[in-house]
């Protein structure tokens, strides 16, 4: 279990430093269904351009998949009985390292279509025409207001989560059937039961934060993406009640 030491402190600090992202150091109040927010955090106040909050942001949050897909690779390449671990230490490294290198090149194209500010924000007022009085008072940064970015960051997302997800894919199932299914006789089953506990534990551990930031990342993707935003049905229903 020595070997899990490192790979999990370094998911965890990547966990931490995204949840901080969220809710010190940026802050940010999005202005959905446009691909725009408000940075209020402490970034902010010290005179980070919000560009560079966004970069950190993509960027942490791709090194805290990246650090989650090594977790699971560690465990991948330690069951011993598993013949698809790699046991060659320097392609091991490179392809973490790539996933790392990934993780600080993924968001660049996102940044490269960024619009005029001014002008944005009339553009974001033909889409929603009526906001709430706070977006003329606050500075708000605009990825893009080009109708086509739409359909090239959803490639970029689809193709980029893609290749990270299938690694974690493999990786996991690979830990669950040899963890799970397999029976071996290379290890006693006190070995196993303690694999089995603690790979479970680190489930659980990556599914209670995920599980509350994932839905908000698919409500704000799918309301840029189809133009969709309407909280006066969610009003409508609470003073109904």
């Amino acid at each position: 279990m020595s070997s899990m030491k490192w790979v999990y402190f370094n998911m965890h600090f990547w966990m931490c430093c995204q949840s901080l992202m969220v809710s010190s150091l940026m802050t940010p109040v999005s202005w959905l269904p446009t691909a725009s927010s408000s940075m209020m955090g402490l970034f902010s106040k010290l005179g980070i351009p919000p560009a560079a909050q966004a970069y950190a942001a993509g960027t942490v949050g791709t090194l805290s998949i990246s650090a989650m897909i090594s977790l699971f690779e560690n465990r991948h390449n330690v069951i011993q009985q598993n013949r698809f671990r790699i046991s060659n230490r320097y392609i091991r490294f490179s392809v973490v390292g790539i996933n790392y290198m990934f993780a600080l090149i993924y968001p660049m194209p996102f940044l490269f279509g960024i619009p005029d500010q001014d002008a944005a924000k009339f553009k974001i007022l033909e889409i929603v025409p009526c906001p709430h009085e706070e977006f003329f008072e606050l500075p708000v940064f605009t990825i893009s207001i080009n109708p086509e970015y739409r359909v090239y960051a959803t490639i970029i997302s689809l193709v980029c989560t893609g290749v990270l997800m299938l690694q974690l894919n493999v990786y996991a199932a690979t830990c669950i059937y040899y963890l799970v299914f397999s029976k071996s006789k290379n290890s006693s089953r006190v070995t196993s039961n303690r694999q089995k506990k603690f790979f479970y534990g680190i489930l659980i551990q990556i599914s209670v934060p995920y599980g509350f930031l994932i839905p908000a990342v698919i409500y704000s993707c799918y309301s840029i993406f189809n133009n969709y935003y309407n909280q006066s049905e969610y009003f409508e229903k609470v003073s109904r009640s």
